[in-house]
């Protein structure tokens, strides 16, 4: 719906109705409300250190196929382990969630210094030193937020897993390990079934140094929680975010929900609905905050 069609429809209104004061003034305020809907505009001029991260959209032009086709990241059935042979290491959680806890602890910490608040009645957000004592948090904003990679490579080894290594000898044995025969001639798939059955009750699960929390949270929802906190942090209203979010990430078909009997995608709606679904995430971003000066993320 434009503008156009708006003013027609009030135009219509108070020609072809004999309407009253009281019923005029309703039609103009939603009538004002839905111009306002359309409005996709928002500031970013509180927050000096933390910004919006909305998904990149790239064109790719496949062979033989005459329209490009719009390509974005991946938000969602992306493997909860990730191993690098660079350098022979394995992460407790997928570094999607690296990043997200570096965003989140940027925010916190930011909200923190200036006294930032999701609401005027929310207690101030305060985080526990001892929890990230292995943080150099004094020089967190040193990096930009776009340069997620330098923050991990100072820090990835407190998110990944205690490595499996080959002994060569009893002395080179760690305190908190096992020793395990393996026969030379054995198979991968039956080594693999005898080492579960043998240590399934000696092993205490994996661990790294900052340890993630069991809370199921998809990547998704992470991502727009982020963004709207930031968009309110930055005095945008409930209807800017909403909007602002919806046209953000309609390209993205993670978001997008299939019409009822067909074969194409809803582009609209894609993130909110209603203004209330925003102050919902909110208040679970704000929670998670909260969590997160506790040394508790997602």
């Amino acid at each position: 719906m434009n503008k156009e069609s708006l003013t027609a429809y009030i135009q219509t209104a108070d020609t072809f109705k004999n309407s009253s004061r009281s019923e005029i003034e309703s039609t103009n305020k939603l009538v004002k409300k839905r111009l306002k809907q359309y409005s996709t505009s928002y500031s970013s001029d509180v927050l000096v250190h933390n910004r919006v991260t909305f998904p990149k959209i790239t064109q790719k032009q496949l062979k033989g196929v005459k329209e490009p086709i719009l390509q974005t990241a991946q938000f969602k059935n992306f493997k909860d382990n990730l191993y690098s042979s660079r350098d022979e290491t394995t992460l407790k959680k997928n570094i999607r969630y690296c990043r997200m806890f570096y965003l989140y602890l940027r925010l916190v910490l930011e909200c923190e210094q200036r006294n930032l608040t999701i609401s005027k009645k929310d207690k101030p957000f305060k985080l526990d030193r001892s929890k990230f004592k292995d943080f150099n948090l004094d020089e967190l904003f040193s990096y930009k937020q776009y340069q997620f990679d330098p923050f991990m490579r100072e820090y990835k080894h407190l998110f990944t897993l205690q490595p499996i290594k080959l002994i060569k000898s009893y002395e080179d044995l760690d305190n908190d390990s096992f020793l395990v025969s393996i026969p030379r001639k054995s198979s991968l798939s039956a080594v693999k079934k005898e080492i579960e059955n043998l240590l399934s009750e000696k092993l205490v699960g994996e661990s790294a140094k900052f340890v993630f929390s069991d809370r199921i949270t998809p990547f998704a929802t992470l991502h727009y929680e982020y963004n709207s906190l930031v968009l309110a942090l930055n005095q945008n209203t409930r209807n800017q975010i909403m909007n602002v979010c919806n046209e953000k990430y309609k390209n993205v078909r993670d978001f997008q929900k299939k019409k009822a009997n067909s074969e194409e995608y809803e582009t609209e709606n894609v993130i909110y609905s209603f203004e209330s679904a925003v102050s919902r995430t909110l208040r679970y971003g704000r929670e998670r905050m909260y969590r997160l000066c506790d040394g508790v993320f997602p």
